[in-house]
């Protein structure tokens, strides 16, 4: 199944689904006009993450579980941005 949620980004790392969600692919998309988005783990910051999501809906990042048996806890991916910028999280279960 599609499910989509709107994360709203707090002045500290924010986690990508308020609770435990399963998915099979993730994909995450800043709004237009906000600021880049660092992605991590709960201790990402401004210098230490994994990945930059841009700013704009072509720059989506996706993510996918190396064997498609397994899947990707959405509530382990963190985001850092600008306060109450809004990231679109798109994923399959």
């Amino acid at each position: 199944m599609v499910h989509h949620l709107t994360i709203t980004l707090g002045a500290t790392a924010t986690a990508a689904s308020p609770s435990r969600v399963p998915a099979r692919e993730v994909w995450l998309e800043s709004e237009t006009g906000n600021a880049d988005v660092k992605i991590g783990d709960s201790t990402v910051t401004s210098t230490n993450y994994g990945k930059i999501l841009t700013a704009g809906p072509t720059n989506a990042i996706v993510f996918r579980p190396p064997d498609g048996n397994l899947a990707i806890n959405i509530e382990t991916i963190y985001l850092l941005g600008t306060q109450n910028q809004k990231v679109h999280v798109l994923y399959f279960n």
